[in-house]
């Protein structure tokens, strides 16, 4: 089956969305990141974390053959509540493909990922990053984001 998507916005439906960051015939591997990257910042935008975490044992038994963890499903609620406080404007990302990297790594190649890392992780946190609090901090699961 051939997909066309003309240039411009798009809003998907799952199956469209799915085959868009799937395609593997008009460009490279490094584009097909690419688009998943895309389409999962997308649906992130989209999710509300207030419907989701009900139907988290519904969506992990559609997800029990395809997905994996040793997360203890009673800390889930406190991996979505760290969830729904990253901003998803601050999220950095660092693409490491040619030719700034070489797809068979070299020296010089390792040396400049090191460097990106060390820079993502060295630079100042973005402004109004909230200050350390004063008032107790709650205990895991007790906060709430709905």
């Amino acid at each position: 089956m051939k997909l066309f998507i003309a240039r411009g916005h798009h809003h998907f439906d799952g199956w469209h969305a799915l085959a868009y960051a799937r395609s593997r015939h008009q460009d490279n591997d490094y584009n097909r990141m690419d688009r998943q990257q895309e389409v999962l910042r997308a649906l992130r935008a989209q999710l509300n974390p207030c419907t989701v975490i009900p139907r988290i044992p519904e969506l992990l038994d559609i997800a029990k053959n395809s997905l994996w963890t040793n997360i203890p499903i009673e800390r889930l609620p406190d991996l979505f509540e760290i969830g729904a406080r990253v901003d998803p404007s601050a999220i950095a990302r660092f693409q490491f493909w040619p030719p700034t990297i070489h797809e068979k790594l070299d020296t010089d190649s390792i040396n400049r990922i090191r460097l990106m890392v060390k820079t993502a992780f060295s630079s100042p946190l973005p402004s109004g990053t909230p200050a350390p609090s004063t008032s107790p901090t709650p205990a895991p699961g007790a906060g709430s984001i709905c």
